[in-house]
């Protein structure tokens, strides 16, 4: 009876450490473009990084879904949205408020229109 109670319990410590290490930790940030016009030279950060990435550019009436990964020093901290209006100005939106370094998200960017290049937009 032992030797069946030390089995289950082996095979649910592996099966623990196996779920463990191969969960999907991956977040998505999914931006859908719900104007008439082409939405281009945006870029997304982690709090922690000094550098923007550039996401890409979404045609109208389009979606764009990118994988979400945080950068190595990353701990604690928010992930934000740049984009330049007509004028030049930096615009910066925060589209995640809170995460952690395991923390997993899945985010949705609606921009909702486009007027003098600055962008209404909805998160969910």
């Amino acid at each position: 009876m032992k030797r069946i109670i030390t089995l289950i319990i082996g095979i649910v410590i592996v099966l623990s450490a196996i779920f463990y290490f191969k969960r999907d930790n991956t977040s998505t940030i999914t931006f859908y473009n719900k104007t008439e016009e082409n939405i281009e030279n945006f870029e997304i950060k982690y709090s922690s990084e000094d550098e923007w990435k550039k996401v890409g550019d979404i045609k109208p009436n389009q979606k764009l879904k990118i994988k979400s990964f945080p950068p190595e020093n990353f701990q604690e901290g928010t992930v934000d949205l740049r984009y330049f209006d007509k004028n030049g100005n930096e615009k910066v939106e925060n589209i995640v408020g809170y995460t952690e370094k395991l923390s997993k998200f899945h985010v949705k960017v609606e921009i909702l229109s486009v007027k003098d290049g600055i962008f209404k937009i909805e998160i969910k």
